[in-house]
């Protein structure tokens, strides 16, 4: 085999990548590479491609060759620099993608995950520059548009903000998270104050809890409304809104014959919280749960009048780049909050058994469970045991936003680099009046935010 082989088995790597098949595309360039083991363009790529799933130690090891083969190679030091973020080594990501952009000044990808690595830094107006730097040399670089718009949203410039934040139908990064747009043939609702809208979900299930806070202010300025969300969401949306809304689950098929207009659930922003005094009715919380659960929950679980319910998650599931930063240790979590005249109850989704035993057994420290609610499928049940707590303590999850949206007194602990939907630097969230945030003040150390919590139980 010959060096012509080494080119179409790169070609053919490179093919596979944009089918979204990384691992059949790392072994035709590892193919490749014992053919031609020097070509820096194979060995980019190798490392891009180990990237992508998240083999972060190996794609830095290939792509340092890359760069010790052709120290000029713009692309490798952009890819390194994406690899680098997500090992948190953040000022090292900042040196690495300013080499790209000095090797090649108008590489506007560069100059996007520039903008992305200054955002995990917390340095915004950097951020911004950088995002609009990328936006002039590709105006129509949807990655940057929806990222700025990100920053924008984290800044609490909402006009800007929500206006990127419609690229993110043609983001790839963002579109792979959000779903599918809805095939239909209905126009865009923009506002109109008449006709029949259909309200179609997008993103995460955190997501359709928060945007859910809108619905009231489009049932006002529709005929009718359909709104399709997760099916789990169901009872407790039937529960929380008119009666004359109408309720379907995302999986179900909604004839175009029944709706006027129609609009993603994301988009509703732009025309409904246009500033921060616009979120100030929907803050307070405007989902309701079964009450005679909550009650029954509560008495079931013994709790003492002197004593205080405290429901905890601790962790997050999302695919999200960067999620695992919102998650900590329970162990950690439950020496900061535990004290006399407290209890605990597990509000963390998924199957957490295992780690509730070893914190009793190494600690001593009870975490209660209710067996009959299935916190991850049964949002009805879980709503009601959120409102059967004193105080809900949690990171960055769905268990926040129900929390929030119910109007629970609810401590929330961030990571360094924070969503957007967080602000900046405050400590009270304009989506939910009752969270108060703790932030980390240093990467992954949530010593600090976790004093500050104990302080204010």
């Amino acid at each position: 085999l010959g060096s012509d082989s080494a080119v179409l088995l790169n070609r053919l790597g490179m093919t596979l990548y944009e089918m979204n098949n990384s691992n059949d595309a790392i072994k035709s360039y590892e193919k490749a590479l014992l053919i031609d083991p020097l070509s820096p363009h194979v060995l980019n790529n190798l490392g891009n491609a180990l990237y992508k799933i998240g083999h972060l130690d190996r794609a830095m090891s290939v792509l340092n060759k890359a760069i010790s083969l052709d120290p000029r190679y713009s692309d490798a030091y952009n890819n390194m620099g994406s690899v680098l973020q997500d090992l948190g080594e953040l000022d090292e990501a900042v040196m690495s993608l300013k080499t790209a952009i000095s090797l090649r000044p108008d590489f506007s990808l560069a100059h996007t995950n520039l903008g992305s690595v200054y955002r995990d830094m917390r340095q915004l107006e950097n951020s911004v520059a950088s995002y609009n730097q990328a936006i002039s040399l590709n105006p129509s670089l949807a990655e940057a548009h929806n990222s700025l718009g990100f920053v924008y949203l984290q800044l609490m410039d909402f006009k800007k903000g929500f206006d990127h934040y419609e690229w993110r139908w043609k983001s790839e990064k963002q579109a792979k998270l959000i779903g599918g747009e809805l095939c239909t043939s209905k126009p865009r609702w923009e506002g109109q104050s008449h006709g029949r809208v259909l309200i179609w979900p997008e993103q995460g299930l955190g997501d359709e809890i928060m945007f859910s806070s809108i619905i009231e202010d489009v049932y006002k300025n529709s005929s009718d409304l359909l709104v399709q969300v997760d099916e789990r969401l169901l009872p407790l949306f039937k529960r929380s809104f008119p009666t004359d809304v109408r309720f379907f689950s995302k999986e179900e098929r909604i004839l175009e014959s029944d709706y006027d207009y129609q609009i993603p659930m994301g988009s509703l922003g732009m025309y409904f919280r246009p500033d921060l005094k616009s979120f100030a009715t929907s803050a307070k919380g405007y989902l309701k749960a079964d009450r005679e659960l909550s009650k029954k929950l509560r008495s079931s679980l013994c709790i003492e009048d002197d004593e205080m319910l405290i429901g905890i998650s601790w962790k997050s599931h999302s695919s999200v780049r960067g999620s695992n930063r919102k998650s900590l240790p329970l162990s950690q979590l439950m020496i900061a909050l535990n004290a006399p005249k407290r209890r605990f109850i597990n509000l963390q989704y998924g199957d957490v058994s295992s780690e509730i035993q070893q914190l009793s057994s190494d600690f001593g420290i009870e975490v209660l469970q209710v067996s009959e609610i299935d916190n991850k499928r049964d949002l009805e049940g879980l709503a009601s045991l959120i409102c059967a707590c004193d105080k809900v303590v949690s990171t960055s999850n769905v268990t926040v936003h129900l929390a929030g949206s119910l109007g629970i007194e609810t401590k929330v602990l961030l990571p360094f680099s924070w969503d957007w939907r967080w602000g900046s630097d405050q400590t009270d969230s304009y989506w939910y009046k009752s969270l108060k945030l703790y932030r980390q003040s240093e990467i992954g150390d949530w010593k600090e935010p976790l004093h500050k919590l104990r302080t204010d139980m």
